[in-house]
């Protein structure tokens, strides 16, 4: 699996280290691995590192993803930092995953993407704070 999910006690969320070729059985695994630490750990933001990403799955599987992970990944703040190359796919999956409510968001940089998950506690009622 080219990701790679661990805890960042520190700043107390859940860190995914994307790299190589993502599959869509990919995404599958590490949605699965954030929800077991969310229910063991109880954390709910969750930083993504995929600037190292070298393909994602096709548009259709991006939007079929995102379409059912959406409803789990409500009340998780996810923040995606991505590379130039891989800026669309991550972009439409935010866009895919917000329109159902999700607290998704791709960033270019990551102090950028930490500042949005660190602002201010999770309301996981929802919003894009």
């Amino acid at each position: 699996m080219p990701e790679e999910v661990t805890i960042d006690r520190g700043l107390q969320l859940i860190h995914v280290k994307s790299s190589g070729d993502i599959t869509s059985e990919d995404f599958k695994e590490t949605l699965d691995a954030i929800l077991k630490i969310r229910e063991v750990e109880g954390l709910v933001k969750v930083f993504v590192d995929a600037t190292t990403v070298a393909s994602y799955p096709s548009t259709i599987s991006i939007f079929e993803f995102g379409s059912e992970a959406a409803e789990t990944l409500k009340g998780i703040q996810l923040a995606i930092v991505v590379s130039s190359e891989s800026r669309d796919d991550s972009q439409f999956f935010e866009t895919v995953t917000r329109n159902r409510g999700a607290r998704v968001r791709a960033f270019d940089s990551r102090d950028a993407a930490l500042a949005w998950l660190t602002k201010e506690p999770d309301k996981s009622a929802g919003g894009d704070a």
